[in-house]
């Protein structure tokens, strides 16, 4: 699953991290992506930019929402997924 198509007010890189996601050694980035529309306004998600020998790239990009096999809980309106990252 990848980037959707943005919406105005997303507030997408309202949140950021870094980190080596996928353990190939590359750095990724985490965007936060909080008033994302997920089947209900508000609900939120996050995306992951993984890092290729170039830099960053958005191809094999994820987007990740609770509405995604393996993410606690389901999406609804205003949860803000992806407001807050931690580490």
């Amino acid at each position: 699953m990848s980037m959707d198509v943005a919406e105005a007010g997303d507030r997408f890189g309202f949140s950021l991290g870094a980190g080596d996601f996928d353990l190939d050694g590359r750095s990724d980035l985490v965007v936060g992506v909080p008033l994302e529309t997920v089947r209900t306004v508000s609900a939120g998600a996050l995306n992951v930019l993984y890092g290729s020998s170039t830099g960053l790239s958005a191809a094999g990009d994820q987007l990740w929402h609770q509405n995604r096999t393996g993410v606690p809980e389901a999406a609804e309106s205003n949860d803000a997924f992806g407001v807050a990252l931690t580490d």
